[in-house]
């Protein structure tokens, strides 16, 4: 192979490494470009350690990292941590990278000001539930005073009749939920959902599929997902989630399935209607 992966110092020297195992390993760039859909060119500038040539910025090179590591049996995490390693990041960079667009990054002041805002909405929900509780015991109260309604056994007919019966209750039905996309383009994809939350579910109906989460301006989960899995997030405000590969993608929003997404990899925003 020619040296370790200890030897590697870097960008270059980690593309021969992995170009020496995936010889060694009998595995074509072919069959890699199959496997993980990368495009041939990109799969070459991995192997010469030239990853300027991926678009995308530093998001797409881990991914990348990932998938072309999977395919030619390394382990995917050492990988990520070499190349870290290389452009002489700290550990804790990997928590605080947000692969989104511009519009949407984060940094450590609005996080911290989410936490501030989850404690205002935590005391904001205590004192609705213990308002709803009271309105309830005030009701039941009343409902305990109220007068037995008048015996109709031994009346006549005619005031039978009369005798008033207690309006039905009436019937509420379900709001249907309302989800608009207010912009489509090949950066991004955003919906707007008419509802007190925000549920998203997406499931690998083929292949697998790189996601980034983002919920309520805190990063939630990277990983890569294969065919068959399903996962599914939860938010207040608005869920920002980075799709490698949305042919692969069903989306489901508050219950509502809108179907296997098309295009190209980009952002998915979903935000609740004010």
């Amino acid at each position: 192979m020619g040296f370790e992966i200890g030897d590697i110092k870097g960008p270059k020297e980690l593309g021969k490494y992995l170009k020496n195992v995936r010889e060694d390993s009998h595995v074509s760039m072919e069959q890699i470009q199959k496997e993980t859909k990368i495009r041939g060119k990109y799969i070459a500038a991995i192997e010469k350690g030239d990853f300027s040539a991926i678009p995308g910025g530093d998001v797409y090179i881990r991914g990348f990292l990932r998938l072309y590591a999977d395919a030619v049996g390394l382990d995917s995490e050492t990988m990520i941590e070499c190349y870290k390693k290389i452009r002489g990041e700290p550990e804790e960079e990997e928590l605080s990278l947000l692969p989104l667009t511009d519009s949407a990054k984060y940094d450590n002041s609005r996080i911290k000001s989410s936490y501030k805002k989850m404690g205002v909405a935590i005391f904001a929900a205590v004192f609705i539930l213990f308002a709803i509780l009271s309105i309830r015991a005030f009701k039941m109260k009343n409902t305990l005073q109220k007068p037995d309604p008048p015996i109709t056994q031994n009346l006549p007919v005619e005031e039978i009749k009369k005798t008033p019966i207690e309006d039905p209750i009436p019937v509420v039905e379900d709001k249907e939920v309302m989800v608009e996309v207010t912009e489509d383009s090949r950066a991004k994809t955003v919906y707007i959902i008419d509802a007190d939350f925000i549920e998203v579910t997406l499931t690998i109906t083929d292949n697998r599929c790189w996601i980034y989460v983002s919920k309520d301006g805190t990063m939630d989960f990277e990983g890569t997902l294969s065919a068959g899995e399903t996962k599914t997030w939860k938010a207040e405000k608005n869920i920002d989630i980075r799709i490698g590969n949305p042919a692969v993608i069903n989306l489901v929003i508050n219950g509502k399935d809108l179907g296997n997404l098309k295009g190209p990899a980009r952002n998915f925003i979903f935000e609740r209607r004010t």
